[in-house]
């Protein structure tokens, strides 16, 4: 059973110690007031005056209302301490789902991972028809894309469009008779690297890029959480092909996450694609401000 001591009980009743305080300070005066006036039997007339008992009176309540003071003081430091202490020594756990790659020769090859941690596009070869394995990692990269104007977050690439990237928007492409022609194929390829300089873990990271209509997102879509510790980085590829006017529009870029005070904040940035003289073009705002949210 706890048992319930006087620094808790006066943490929890201030109106009746003010209370108590504001009555002895008017109440004690106004007896002393009264005693003087009242006419009584000799063995009850003072040898003092009044103000005499009003001063020592007053140097009894305001040593009184200092050590109570002291005493709260004392006990809210304390209090302090303790909650510090617990913070100081708070344990958390943030919940991870981790990617898998997977190749087994007899039901089909496979590639490695596409995009790595830095950024890099991975092209790994299919000839080992014996290789196994079975890879677990976490996700510390992705693919923002938009096609044929619907945004999506992607982990992985078709080979075409790794292909595009690598070479810079030039792609090749079979004529007649054998031949193959150079085409050069528009597209957007902006890398983005986040990283978290905070004192910190951002628990509950989700990555989002949605299209913004009248200022509305519309059906937004988030890549699965994650959690990025301090100092660590999470690659981001921002990619869309020239797709005539179908991807026109704005998109919002968001990331989403907590403190391990389950205290959540988002920080977003505009993506505004428009098309002009059959060139597909892309503006992206400086501002990436944080704010403080309830989800």
């Amino acid at each position: 059973m706890e048992m319930k001591t006087a620094s808790t009980q006066v943490s929890k009743h201030p109106i009746i110690i003010v209370l108590v305080i504001v009555i002895a300070v008017i109440a004690g005066p106004i007896i002393i007031h009264l005693l003087f006036k009242t006419v009584g039997p000799s063995w009850l007339v003072a040898k003092w005056s009044a103000g005499e008992i009003l001063q020592y009176y007053g140097t009894i309540i305001t040593a009184i209302i200092a050590i109570a003071g002291l005493y709260l003081t004392f006990q809210d430091n304390r209090r302090s301490i303790r909650e510090q202490s617990r913070l100081d020594k708070l344990p958390y756990f943030s919940l991870t789902t981790l990617n898998y790659d997977v190749r087994n020769p007899l039901f089909g090859t496979t590639t490695d991972k596409e995009i790595d941690s830095k950024g890099e596009v991975v092209l790994k070869p299919k000839d080992n028809k014996q290789e196994y394995y079975y890879r677990e990692e976490k996700l510390k990269a992705a693919l923002i894309t938009i096609r044929k104007g619907v945004p999506g977050i992607e982990t992985k690439i078709p080979e075409t469009d790794k292909k595009l990237i690598l070479n810079g928007g030039v792609s090749e492409q079979r004529m007649a008779q054998g031949m193959i022609g150079i085409v050069n194929e528009p597209m957007i390829y902006v890398p983005i690297i986040l990283q978290n300089v905070g004192n910190g873990a951002a628990m509950g990271f989700r990555v989002g890029l949605n299209k913004l209509i009248n200022g509305c997102l519309i059906e937004p879509k988030y890549l699965s959480s994650t959690s990025v510790n301090e100092k660590e980085e999470f690659y981001l590829g921002f990619f869309a092909l020239n797709e005539g006017e179908e991807n026109v529009g704005e998109y919002l870029l968001e990331i989403i996450y907590r403190d391990m005070f389950d205290n959540k904040y988002r920080q977003s940035t505009k993506f505004i694609i428009s098309y002009e003289n059959k060139s597909i073009l892309t503006n992206m705002e400086v501002e990436f401000k944080q704010e403080m949210i309830n989800l």
